[in-house]
């Protein structure tokens, strides 16, 4: 997942190489000039610290030099979010800005259901991949926004008397913002996120 990630960029050609995890820093300094001579410039190393930790090393081969390194515990259950978080500390270390690659978009997608349409909603990973079915409703379904600062989507509703403000996490199940007479749609959030 992170060599996807870091190619998706069109700024690396990862290669993937299983080595000892229990490697001496001498060793670790041979290795390094070794790929500086292969002409690879950047080593990225990672091991399993524990069930829940990964612990990841960013070298310069040329200076055999360490450029970050960090720990990151496990969150949830995918691995894919994991390789995700390593890749955005990778681009973060290299080019100063915060990664992308942790990012979900959201989006509506039509079906016919008995021949009536509707619209649900779906999130998948930043390029598109892993898609999942979060909001199924029998309804239409419109203009999801996420929240600036917490794990939850906002969309609208079409019923058959209004339009409705629906959020849903992407722990819980939805809930109704706001159940009133007339249109009620396309959330919007302030800088801190109300």
């Amino acid at each position: 997942t992170i060599q996807k990630d870091l190619q998706f960029t069109d700024q690396f050609a990862p290669t993937v190489k299983k080595c000892n995890a229990h490697l001496s820093k001498k060793e670790i300094q041979k290795q390094l000039r070794q790929l500086a001579r292969t002409g690879t410039p950047l080593a990225l190393c990672l091991s399993a610290s524990s069930k829940n930790t990964i612990e990841w090393r960013l070298y310069d081969t040329t200076l055999c030099t360490m450029l970050q390194g960090k720990k990151y515990k496990k969150k949830g259950s995918a691995e894919r979010g994991w390789a995700h978080a390593i890749a955005d500390g990778t681009w973060k270390t290299l080019t100063g800005n915060d990664g992308f690659f942790s990012s979900k978009i959201a989006y509506c997608k039509n079906a016919q259901v008995n021949g009536k349409n509707i619209r649900n909603i779906y999130i998948a990973d930043f390029d598109g991949s892993n898609e999942e079915l979060i909001v199924e409703a029998s309804t239409i379904t419109v203009a999801p926004r996420w929240h600036t600062t917490k794990p939850e989507l906002f969309y609208s509703e079409y019923t058959d008397t209004n339009v409705q403000l629906m959020a849903t996490s992407l722990k819980k199940k939805k809930t109704t913002i706001s159940d009133l007479d007339g249109i009620s749609m396309l959330a919007s959030f302030a800088g801190n996120g109300k």
